[in-house]
């Protein structure tokens, strides 16, 4: 999503440190999630970041996987925090367009799911009582929250209820099939140097949301090696 101009969110901070990783330069594209999954089976794009649970690994190439991403149920700030999904019983709950978060939630037939396109979106929704409560990526919420610069306390997490898998992908139609080990490699190095825990938890805290963490940029330490070796 852009904030102020920028292009910000934690998949844009990794493709960031990929590109500083790998030297290769990216051109970001940002759209909503059910795009991005026609645009990489297309071959519209090369590589994105998917859910394992949604891949269709006929039409795409697992890289590596990035990391876990807490799924969870937000209602409005007031709402006690549920012990089951059952509790949603009779309930309209909105879900990301296109992504799907488990069979605790996608078979669930006691409450009725409405696909929204944007968090952003949703939100705005839920504050207005269109919605009850919005399910999506803990992270997808903060940086929504950011983008449109909600109180943090208009909202609470009610239930996490999955913690899908996000791995980067690349296109079987893509002409660069042959970056797939300079990737793999890439990410490998990204998780042990802990660079994908510090991008994924620099800005956790609920609570703490007024604070507005900036994005993840390397360490100066980090910059200053690189520029000694371009």
């Amino acid at each position: 999503m852009e904030i102020d101009g920028t292009a910000q969110g934690l998949l844009v901070d990794v493709q960031y440190a990929l590109s500083l990783e790998t030297g290769l330069e990216h051109q970001v594209q940002l759209q909503p999630y059910s795009r991005v999954i026609h645009s990489i089976y297309s071959g519209d794009v090369d590589m994105a970041m998917l859910f394992d649970a949604q891949a269709d690994l006929s039409r795409i190439i697992k890289i590596a996987a990035v990391a876990e991403s807490p799924v969870i149920i937000v209602g409005r700030a007031g709402i006690k925090a549920l012990s089951s999904i059952d509790q949603l019983n009779g309930k309209l709950v909105g879900y990301m367009r296109g992504s799907k978060y488990g069979p605790i939630f996608d078979d669930a037939t006691h409450f009725t799911k409405t696909p929204i396109n944007a968090m952003p979106q949703a939100l705005a929704m839920l504050i207005r009582g269109r919605i009850d409560a919005m399910a999506g990526v803990d992270l997808t919420f903060f940086w929504a929250i950011k983008q449109k610069r909600f109180p943090p306390s208009h909202f609470t997490p009610l239930l996490e209820i999955s913690r899908p898998m996000v791995s980067l992908y690349i296109s079987k139609k893509s002409s660069h099939l042959e970056l797939i080990p300079i990737y793999r490699a890439a990410v490998q190095e990204l998780h042990h140097n802990g660079v994908i825990e510090e991008i994924f938890g620099h800005n956790l805290d609920w609570n703490h949301m007024d604070g507005w963490s900036a994005p993840w940029s390397p360490k100066a330490e980090t910059s200053a090696q690189n520029s000694s070796t371009e």
